[in-house]
């Protein structure tokens, strides 16, 4: 028997769960009594079913229907002296690490399961990492932020990532000024980020918030731990596999401010609105290589896709091109995340692999948009496991974009037919 989303635990509690087992359940403690909620929860309904899945199991697509399930209340987490690690890991003054749904991935909670494991309880690392040993009691990494100011941490996993930008980093930063706006929170205060965040995410910071190097602490996140008087930590609106239908504000209001502060960026005629996320700048980047690249190119251009590398846009251009698009095609991964700026006539083609997870079925879902899935005609693991290599065969994608093309025909008959009947 089938068990329902309502009654599945949640991945949260599933890490919990084993860190319990692993007899880890001591360096960690709930951070809920320190949370304001300025939202209430809710229940994320499921994605629509795929338009197509073509080469994929059943299970596969059970798995995208059940991207579905209740998110508690949305807010921001306030804590007086607290120690702010890796990846903004935030732990109390007993040096225990706070956690909570929207506060920390389940996937960190790993990471960090594993660290303390390797270096605390067992107590013979490899190379020791500033963060577990100060949760083994060492100081070594410790720097005092003497200032009664509230610093909002901003620092989270992924720094280096887009995806984890415009997926959690940017929305909880408008998370805290929606706290802001209705009145939980009061100026002054400063934004704490890791040292190593790219440019290119300071400037979307800029872009969005107003938020200048004036307004900036940095640290250095793989050698200190920062002691503050008084942090705040905004809320997450993604807890992986779900996604908080705030999100859908989020992007009004980042669409809103690009329109105003780069109106030739929106008043570009020339972007395509069917287009293929080309990954061929990082083809020999990170763990996943697609083997058939150029074939996988030729034939989504010979279906009309157009291939496009938005690393070379502007960010504002980045996000009229995807505002517009009808649809959104290319590699599990960051790019096509972009499809979250779509509208509900948005259809994701997802090329599919070993390296996913269900993001793009969360994105689609809260958007009210169309998926199709292609499975691998080959995939494999390589080195430690960590990495793959796959092919996406060109048949497939003529048939994905045929299904895409169908949909989009019904729409337009069935728009057809209803203005008709509204004229006659």
């Amino acid at each position: 028997m089938d068990i329902s989303p309502k009654d599945e635990p949640s991945a949260h509690k599933l890490r919990i769960q084993q860190l319990t087992n692993d007899g880890l359940d001591g360096f960690y403690r709930s951070a809920e009594h320190l949370k304001t909620t300025i939202e209430p929860g809710e229940f994320v309904p499921p994605p629509k079913p795929m338009l197509g899945s073509i080469g994929c199991k059943k299970e596969f697509t059970r798995k995208h229907d059940r991207v579905t399930g209740h998110l508690n209340g949305s807010g921001f987490y306030s804590v007086d002296d607290c120690y702010i690690g890796k990846c903004g890991t935030l732990l109390d003054r007993e040096r225990k690490v706070l956690w909570a749904d929207d506060l920390v991935s389940a996937y960190w909670m790993w990471f960090l399961g594993k660290m303390i494991t390797r270096e605390v309880v067992i107590g013979n690392p490899v190379k020791p990492s500033a963060i577990g040993s100060f949760i083994g009691g060492s100081n070594a990494a410790l720097r005092e932020i003497d200032d009664d100011m509230p610093i909002v941490c901003l620092a989270k996993p992924g720094v280096r990532v887009y995806g984890h930008w415009i997926l959690d980093t940017l929305p909880l930063v408008w998370n805290f000024f929606e706290a802001v706006k209705a009145g939980h929170i009061g100026k002054p205060y400063k934004f704490l980020v890791s040292s190593t965040t790219p440019r290119w995410a300071l400037s979307f910071l800029n872009l969005l918030f107003g938020i200048g190097p004036d307004d900036i602490i940095t640290y250095d996140d793989d050698k200190e731990i920062l002691h503050l008087r008084h942090a705040i930590v905004p809320g997450l609106l993604r807890v992986s596999p779900l996604i908080s239908r705030r999100m859908n504000d989020f992007v009004a209001y980042t669409l809103d401010v690009a329109r105003h502060k780069a109106p030739e960026a929106f008043a570009r005629t020339d972007l395509p609105e069917r287009i293929f996320i080309s990954r061929a700048d990082f083809a020999a980047d990170g763990n996943r290589l697609l083997l058939n690249h150029e074939a996988v190119t030729r034939a989504v251009v010979e279906t009309g896709l157009v291939p496009m590398m938005p690393e070379r846009l502007s960010w504002p251009e980045q996000l009229a091109l995807f505002s517009k698009a009808r649809i959104v095609s290319g590699e599990y991964g960051s790019g096509l995340h972009n499809a979250m700026f779509g509208g509900p006539d948005c259809i994701s083609i997802v090329f599919a692999s070993l390296k996913m997870n269900w993001t793009q079925s969360a994105i689609v879902g809260i958007r009210g948009q169309d998926s199709i899935y292609v499975q691998p005609s080959r995939q494999e693991r390589t080195g430690t496991a960590n990495g793959i290599i796959y092919e996406i065969s060109p048949a497939s994608i003529a048939q994905a974009v045929a299904i895409a093309g169908a949909e989009e025909a019904r729409r337009a008959a069935s728009g057809a037919h209803r203005l008709e009947a509204a004229l006659s």
